[in-house]
């Protein structure tokens, strides 16, 4: 775990309303795809994904801007040249490459950590189902083999279900808030996912604080985060 000094290069903000913050580190800042960070900006910090991959030329953060809250307000009145801080790295949601495929469940927003993990990936053998706003389709669609993009609940329960049976020892990468995360995990245990395939990131912040199994990995981090800065 570091505290590293990032410098904004740019903003970009796609129709979708998703936004890209690129910065370069000062220094190195080694992390593994899928990781994430404590990201302060001002008197402000909060826990966002790193959405890039270790191999890209920057470290970005995806996030959505048009909230009000006071980090957001910060993110986006920095300017090239300005300095932010990012302690971390932190987390465990990325799944062992062992050549199999691997299927992405996300849920608005919390594309980042797979958008980080496909990215990542040298080989194709990758399929995305994206609940809600489709954030970086763009991007990634042509990364992956297969993108369904459910409307609601029957839409998600469809698309698991055309999937999993045919995805065989697949690893499933779970994001969204600790609701999503919770039910999709157990949909896809109930179709015959191994419970040790299933790697689930339930956000903080993301619509519900719902401490379970299924968020610990993060929330544990959280508490390791908390102490760092005391």
């Amino acid at each position: 775990m570091k505290l590293a000094a990032l410098t904004h290069v740019s903003t970009r903000t796609d129709s979708t309303g998703a936004s890209l913050l690129s910065f370069r580190p000062r220094r190195p800042f080694p992390y593994r795809a899928g990781q994430f960070g404590l990201w302060i900006v001002g008197a402000s910090a909060r826990p966002f994904t790193i959405a890039s991959a270790p191999t890209d030329e920057f470290i970005q953060l995806g996030t959505r801007l048009h909230t009000e809250s006071r980090i957001k307000r910060g993110l986006s009145s920095l300017r090239p040249g300005d300095t932010i801080r990012l302690l971390g790295p932190f987390g465990r949601i990325a799944p062992a490459d062992d050549g199999g495929p691997v299927v992405y469940v996300a849920q608005g927003i919390g594309i980042t950590p797979a958008r980080a993990l496909i990215r990542a990936r040298s080989r194709r053998n990758q399929t995305l189902i994206h609940v809600g706003a489709p954030y970086f389709r763009d991007e990634l669609e042509p990364l992956v083999d297969t993108a369904f993009y459910p409307a609601g609940r029957d839409d998600l329960a469809a698309a698991l279900t055309t999937v999993v049976p045919a995805a065989g020892e697949a690893h499933y990468v779970v994001a969204g808030n600790t609701t999503f995360v919770t039910e999709t995990s157990q949909a896809l245990r109930e179709l015959g996912a191994a419970p040790d395939r299933i790697h689930a990131d339930g956000f903080i912040g993301l619509t519900d604080h719902a401490s379970n199994s299924a968020a610990a990995p993060r929330n544990g981090e959280l508490r390791r985060i908390s102490e760092a800065l005391e």
